[in-house]
């Protein structure tokens, strides 16, 4: 798998920790670049101020699964 990916946020979410207090990620619809934590072999992009968020990961026969709510639009080294 690539280092990177490039995906888009079909619908916008908000993620909450600590029982719903505190504002864990704010992802809003649109083009996102998340990249691979390769010892989870997991991918990550990042909000509007530096908030990781979970968008995929690759299973055991190596292939990308996206979180519902994503679409993958392409493969790549992205910055």
């Amino acid at each position: 798998m690539k280092n990177s990916i490039k995906v888009k946020c079909i619908e916008g979410f908000k993620l909450y920790t600590n029982g719903g207090k505190e504002l864990f990620a704010d992802v809003e619809s649109g083009e996102y670049v998340a990249n691979l934590f390769k010892r989870t072999e997991e991918y990550f992009a990042k909000d509007f101020q530096g908030r990781e968020f979970l968008v995929g990961e690759i299973d055991i026969n190596g292939e990308l699964v996206l979180k519902e709510g994503f679409e993958l639009i392409k493969n790549g080294n992205f910055k």
